[in-house]
């Protein structure tokens, strides 16, 4: 189905430690895992796994902070809603939404505004998802004991494709396009693909925060798929934003670990992981 970036933190952030998973026992044989999200999903097709089936459920350009808009365009909130209630009981269910956050919506936002940061952003797109998480959960929509949170995956665009990249986007009109590809072009002095990664720390962090304030479990697949240089161990190719194939282990094996009931204490570090990279700056978590 369709579907329609604080600084002092980015700049000396304090290691980062992950949070205590709250650990959920295995499930039956052969469970579904139900992971909705945007088009970068595509990293976690193949995620299958002894004990469990994953299906992947794609909104294309599908942002978080949308979720909380009722009169969405493109109708992908209603469309989420709808697939949530079908969810059998007993299934898992991940959401992972935040990546067009991330790398797309603070951009188009950046063009309008040059003095929006990025920890503004994040804030507003992690209050905003949540609200609908809560709201979707208080509606008997999703289910606390099934309900898994996903972080994004660090951008793989490298700097000399980024504005390509973030002309991609899908559902964009031509004019639209090419505006906003003048705005990038004549206003913006771009951030680092460093900087970038960096914003992705920081929303995943939020993200880790806001899920351990409700006792929801968060899956890294962020930090998995950082190298010893601290960028994405898997470069996306030219102005392609997805990343290719070479991450889908990754991704997979991240999730493996949160769906047979493990928790990340229990899994071997991934190589070249970075220690601390998913708390919360405060490490409190609130």
């Amino acid at each position: 189905r369709l579907a329609a970036l604080a600084e002092a933190a980015l700049r000396a952030a304090p290691p980062l430690t992950p949070p205590t998973p709250r650990v959920r026992p295995p499930r039956r044989a052969a469970h579904a895992v139900r992971v909705f999200g945007d088009s970068n999903l595509h990293a976690l097709l193949d995620a299958e796994g002894a004990g469990y089936t994953c299906l992947v459920h794609v909104f294309l350009a599908g942002s978080a902070m949308g979720l909380a808009r009722e009169d969405s365009h493109s109708g992908y909130r209603a469309a989420l809603l709808d697939d949530l209630r079908r969810v059998p009981r007993g299934d898992s269910v991940v959401l992972k939404f935040g990546q067009v956050d991330c790398d797309f919506v603070y951009y188009l936002k950046l063009v309008h505004d040059a003095s929006l940061t990025f920890e503004a952003h994040l804030a507003r797109s992690v209050e905003r998802y949540f609200a609908f998480i809560d709201g979707a959960l208080a509606a008997g929509h999703l289910r606390h004991e099934d309900l898994y949170i996903a972080t994004p995956f660090p951008t793989g665009v490298v700097d000399a494709h980024l504005r390509e990249a973030l002309c991609s986007l899908p559902l964009m009109a031509k004019a639209g396009r090419e505006a906003f590809r003048r705005a990038l072009d004549d206003h913006l002095f771009l951030p680092t693909e460093a900087e970038r990664v960096a914003h992705g720390r920081a929303y995943s962090a939020a993200l880790a925060a806001a899920a351990r304030a409700r006792g929801l479990p968060l899956i890294d697949t962020f930090s998995p798929l950082l190298g010893a240089d601290g960028l994405c161990r898997v470069k996306c190719v030219g102005a392609n934003h997805h990343l290719p194939p070479a991450a889908e282990p990754f991704a997979a094996a991240a999730l493996a670990r949160h769906c047979l009931g493990r928790s990340d204490g229990d899994a071997e570090p991934p190589p070249g992981d970075p220690a601390g990279a998913l708390a919360d700056p405060a490490g409190e978590g609130e």
